[in-house]
């Protein structure tokens, strides 16, 4: 499946988070999310307010795919306080390229590498973190999954 809109330069401005940040297997990476959203959700409402964006996952550091740093979180129009495991933070503000993508997540890679060398081209370094915004899940079929992405340049 494709990545179904062109590359951008965008600037973001910082943007408030709660997120359950955790080291996890590649292949539990839906469990953790699965836990997470909802954990995070009672969180958000129990405080009156609600995401301020679509939720995300954040991948901190991906040099071992057996033990990734995620950041599974939802962006807030205002800062909450820690509350057990769920942490506040934010998203920072700063440059990033961003695209949209179509289908299995697995299949995104040469995306990525596609996106890597568009940088380059361009005299650009990605951090090597990103941002997946995921816009739909169950009951959608996996071919039907709609990703946005945000990779903050250096």
């Amino acid at each position: 499946m494709p990545r179904i809109t062109e590359f951008a330069l965008i600037d973001r401005a910082e943007q408030p988070c709660v997120a359950v940040k955790e080291r996890t297997p590649v292949a539990q990476l839906p469990a953790l999310i699965g836990s997470a959203f909802p954990k995070l959700g009672a969180y958000v409402a129990g405080e009156g307010l609600e995401p301020a964006d679509i939720p995300y996952v954040r991948f901190l550091d991906m040099g071992d795919m057996d033990n990734l740093l995620v950041e599974v979180g939802f962006p807030l129009a205002r800062p909450l306080p820690d509350a057990g495991d769920v942490v506040a933070g934010s998203i920072p503000a700063g440059r990033y390229v961003t695209f949209m993508f179509l289908g299995p997540n697995e299949d995104m890679e040469p995306v990525y590498q596609e996106m890597e060398a568009w940088l380059a081209q361009r005299g650009l370094v990605s951090s090597g973190q990103c941002i997946e915004q995921y816009y739909n899940g169950a009951p959608f079929p996996r071919e039907k999954a709609l990703t946005g992405v945000l990779v903050p340049l250096v």
